[in-house]
């Protein structure tokens, strides 16, 4: 008797199973059509957003304001400020200012044309994906001899 109780459960199971089969099934299929939905909305976003600083010609950075510290890892090749003023202009940038610091002696050669900050619009702080107006003003500060 209870072998027989146990193969009726077993059937009642699969039986369930098979019926519920379907509705899992369609369950993720709407729920990957739902994710499809959400990621196709994004790009949409994104591409208008894109449209719309390109209509009124903003630049969008490829580099970020790490890009031009004076760091101990790049101490044997510092970052000058002809090189920083460049990457600016090859992007596209008009209004880049150069402001000498006049705060080496004779003996700090090395340190002459080094990058002290690079601020965009008075905000030093910016990462690559930013978008600024192609006249924001670009500012470069850099070390040179007293």
């Amino acid at each position: 008797m209870p072998r027989e109780i146990r193969q009726e459960n077993i059937k009642q199971r699969r039986k369930f199973l098979w019926k519920l089969t379907p509705f899992i099934f369609l369950g993720f299929l709407f729920f990957l059509g739902y994710i499809c939905y959400q990621d196709n909305q994004q790009r949409s976003r994104e591409a208008a957003i894109i449209k719309a600083h390109h209509d009124v010609n903003d630049i969008q950075l490829t580099f970020n304001n790490f890009d031009f510290e004076n760091t101990e890892s790049n101490k044997n090749n510092p970052v000058k400020y002809n090189s920083v003023k460049s990457d600016f202009e090859n992007a596209g940038f008009k209004n880049i200012e150069l402001q000498k610091q006049k705060d080496l002696g004779f003996f700090d050669r090395k340190k002459d044309g080094n990058i002290i900050s690079v601020s965009i619009n008075g905000d030093s702080s910016f990462t690559e994906g930013d978008w600024f107006p192609e006249d924001a003003k670009i500012k470069i500060t850099y070390h040179a001899r007293k």
